[in-house]
């Protein structure tokens, strides 16, 4: 969300590598990749399948996604 609050409406596995690069904390393209597919699934982000870019889906609830499945990821939803 700080990416895209810095005025990006889409973003890359590589804006997120990147951004945890300069903060001394990397991250592989295949473990961002999986989060983001977690993400996804939690209808917090959603992918355009045409370019391949990432964006936030509009009034998200991450925190209310975070109470409901963190460490429950069994329950995570299976579909789109």
């Amino acid at each position: 969300m700080e990416i895209v609050a810095e005025g990006k409406t889409e973003l890359r596995q590589g804006d997120v590598i990147a951004l945890l690069r300069a903060r001394d904390h990397p991250l592989g393209i295949w473990k961002v990749t999986g989060e983001f597919s977690t993400l996804e699934k939690l209808n917090l982000i959603t992918r355009d399948v045409n370019t391949g870019l990432w964006s936030p889906v509009p009034d998200a609830d991450f925190d209310s996604a975070v109470v409901k499945y963190n460490g429950n990821w069994e329950s995570l939803p299976t579909g789109r």
